[in-house]
């Protein structure tokens, strides 16, 4: 591999050694020198609309954006000259003039936060320096490194609407600096456009176009636009009022099998937030409104038990780990194999899952392991996992040459696989949706089908006749699907969870497998059970030890490995519902 030849440069006297098609901002920060700014994040194309990262760069006229300059080799850069503080000041002052400042110059706040605490959930037009984003605020930290102490220029205050109506998050646009992240992070990252720049002049504001709700235009809630507002205009609603956190701990989402990173927020040793990781090599920090918004309501919801109770005449009461152990363990003395059945579930990890297994084979000696999705899927389980099981991983969705999805919709989860999906798309890959009723998708695919899914088997019938020439030329969308296929490689099948709720679901399965066996189609499978590869691989199944599945090899398919049936209508004394609820077809 060829070394990356460093340019030189020197930024305030200091000589340093910065990657080529770097910007100034970009090399600074690298190098440790601040550079105040409001518009430019990390993961967003260039945009030089704050102004507050101005510099002075020899040779150049002016005073030029530094997110904007690309670096050359030998060029003297000054951040922090008389000219320039001065001019950040009276830039962010004209910025100020359409923001509540109090928060930023009263010379009482100190007092205020020691004192007066309570005020934080006072209306929002009182001017207060309570609002959600105190003490994690970038206007209050841009202010602070500008050294502005004052604003010279009215504030004119907007009296927009507070918009609580939507789910998720709150809007104050009073408290927007048009900064356009939001509406940038909605367009360039997420794909979606959902946000734009209403109005003009003093009345501008931002939202979806034509007064349209957010729920109306599209929005997937995925909250990148209130992880990248600098001010308090966007808030969640579930973490509006905690304050800054105490401390953060990443972790992965347990909600769909991407495994998406999330950054958990904890305030007194309490989740209050969930934040994405644009670090993240596993989903880029494109994660669903579930890993965004659900995590904390979950993990601090009432129902959720958090230590283990016991049952009494007068209700539950609480009792100790050990105590429970030793209750539970006297109680089931005596029980024989055939007595219990280990219900498993699919957002277990994978240590809990060898442990499960391991209790139920070593020390009951039971082979009734029971996952929870044989439950749901009955006789198309098999099918079901030899397609999992060949399922390609989400990286080749940048080499393929055609998609098609079926009962696929990225807005409520498997996001990075539909944000590939709409990149592939927007280079002219070609696309094919076919869903019900219908899948953001949708918008940037040349054939689109909405058809109810008791047609799904046929169509897909149709396809492999129409691409393996076995049943002539077919007109219509399954005929254009089959020209833009056909010689195509790698063409990619994007197989979504709406196949299993389907009708016919058995002979969708058959026909997915048949597209992937005769047309060689590769394949990625977007299902809900988080963790099914892990219960495969650590033998979480009846009759498939840990490691089966791993020397077998996933070219054996799942049929090969012959589970061995669990009579799940033989009375059982004991049910263990190891993190998963009561099944709704588990019988008495």
């Amino acid at each position: 591999m060829t070394k990356e030849k460093m340019l030189s440069i020197t930024i305030d006297n200091k000589k340093v050694s910065v990657r080529p098609n770097q910007t100034v901002l970009e090399a600074a920060r690298d190098n440790a020198i601040d550079i105040p700014s409001l518009c430019a994040l990390p993961h967003l194309r260039a945009y030089g609309a704050c102004r507050l990262c101005v510099v002075e760069v020899d040779g150049l006229r002016g005073f030029p954006t530094s997110c904007t300059t690309p670096v050359e080799d030998g060029m003297v850069i000054r951040t922090d000259t008389a000219e320039i503080k001065i001019l950040r000041q009276e830039v962010l002052k004209l910025v100020l003039s359409e923001h509540p400042g109090s928060c930023l110059f009263c010379d009482q706040a100190a007092e205020c936060k020691k004192y007066m605490g309570t005020i934080r959930k006072v209306g929002v037009t009182t001017g207060c320096r309570y609002c959600p984003n105190d003490l994690h605020c970038e206007l209050q930290d841009v202010v602070e490194k500008v050294g502005l102490a004052e604003s010279s220029y009215p504030v004119l205050y907007h009296n927009f609407p507070v918009e609580k109506y939507d789910p998720f998050y709150d809007r104050d646009y009073n408290l927007c600096v048009l900064c356009g992240r939001c509406v940038r992070v909605c367009s360039e990252v997420r794909l979606n456009s959902t946000l734009s720049f209403k109005q003009r002049g003093r009345l501008t504001t931002i939202g979806p176009a034509f007064d349209r709700s957010h729920l109306d235009a599209g929005c997937e809630f995925c909250g990148a636009c209130v992880q990248v507002c600098p001010t308090g205009a966007l808030a969640s609603k579930v973490s509006k009022w905690t304050g800054k956190p105490d401390a953060e701990t990443s972790t992965t989402c347990v909600y769909c099998p991407v495994g998406c990173t999330i950054r958990l927020q904890v305030k007194n040793d309490q989740v209050v937030d969930a934040l994405p990781d644009y670090s993240s090599e596993v989903d880029g920090g494109l994660i669903c409104v579930k890993g965004r918004f659900a995590v904390p309501e979950y993990v601090n919801h009432f129902d959720r038990l958090a230590k283990p109770q016991e049952m009494t005449s007068m209700g539950y009461n609480d009792v100790s780990w050990d105590d429970a152990a030793a209750k539970a363990a006297e109680k089931l003395k005596g029980l024989g194999p055939d007595d219990c059945l280990f219900v498993l579930s699919p957002q277990l990890s994978n240590e809990d899952l060898f442990a499960a297994q391991e209790f139920a084979r070593q020390t009951v000696g039971s082979e009734a392991i029971a996952p929870s999705p044989m439950f749901e899927l009955g006789d198309d389980l098999l099918p079901f996992i030899d397609l999992v099981l060949r399922s390609e991983p989400y990286a080749l969705i940048d080499q393929a040459q055609a998609i098609v999805s079926v009962g696929f919709d990225s807005r409520f989860g498997y996001t990075p696989i539909g944000i590939a999906t709409k990149k592939a798309a927007r280079k002219g890959v070609f696309l094919a949706s076919l869903s019900f009723p219908e899948s953001n998708l949708d918008m940037l695919a040349e054939v689109s089908m909405r058809e109810e899914p008791g047609r799904w088997a046929e169509l897909l019938k149709s396809l492999i006749d129409c691409v393996s020439g076995s049943g002539g030329a077919i007109d219509g969308d399954v005929g254009r699907i089959a020209d833009a296929t056909r010689g195509a490689s790698p063409v990619l099948l994007i197989v979504g969870p709406q196949i299993l709720s389907a009708p016919g679901r058995a002979d969708i399965l058959k026909a997915l497998l048949e597209i992937r066996e005769k047309l060689s189609w590769k394949v990625i499978v977007a299902h809900p059970y988080t963790n099914l590869l892990g219960m495969l691989t650590l033998g979480a199944f009846p009759g498939l030890k840990p490691g089966d599945i791993v020397r077998n090899g996933p070219s054996a398919g799942a049929v090969s490995l012959r589970f061995d049936p669990v009579d799940l209508n033989k009375p059982r004394k004991v049910v263990y519902l190891i993190g998963e609820v009561l099944p709704a077809s588990l019988p008495p």
